[in-house]
């Protein structure tokens, strides 16, 4: 029955709901070019953008959220964050790492494992397999704990090879 479904029918309302937010956002940063919120306003297009499919819009967009964000504020954080994984799919892993970097300081996000455990793999891509391992390391722990994304049999997989791959197997066989 859902296959039957016309997606572009179903999905009408919610589409015209976007773009018209598209177009108030465009408005505010066109009526109002130096607002303070404009870090938001940005991150609120590219992540429409994004929703669109349309991922180039989306990175030039993001950027722009980072650069009229405060560094404290949470649109510079979800910005970085959704740069970092734009980055990650791409396999421009030494991007990834600096917004993945600016993203996940703090430990307060229960998502914080999941963006720590692709920051440890762009660690490991880029030849910094020691900080990779340090940070798979620190994933497996927190995984444990009820509070975060389960990620422990991912972190021990992966640090296995991890392990394996930098030729520290001894190391390996006392983590397992």
């Amino acid at each position: 029955k859902r296959r039957s479904i016309n997606k572009k029918a179903f999905f009408k309302k919610s589409k015209s709901d976007i773009t018209q937010a598209y177009k108030v956002g465009a408005f505010i940063l066109k009526k109002f070019p130096k607002t303070k919120v404009r870090g938001d306003v940005f991150y609120i297009l590219a992540f429409y953008a994004q929703e669109f499919q349309s991922l180039k819009k989306a990175k030039k967009l993001f950027s722009l959220a980072k650069k009229y964000s405060a560094k404290s504020s949470s649109s510079f954080k979800k910005a970085s964050l959704a740069l970092a994984d734009i980055y990650y799919n791409e396999k421009n892993f030494k991007s990834a790492i600096s917004n993945y970097e600016n993203a996940i300081d703090d430990k307060e996000s229960k998502w914080w494992t999941r963006d720590a455990f692709n920051l440890a793999w762009c660690y490991f891509r880029e030849g910094a397999e020691s900080k990779g391992i340090t940070l798979m390391k620190e994933v497996h722990r927190l995984s444990k704990k009820g509070f975060y994304l389960n990620f422990e049999k991912d972190a021990e997989r992966d640090l296995a090879y991890f392990f394996a791959e930098s030729g520290r197997v001894k190391e390996a066989d006392r983590f397992i």
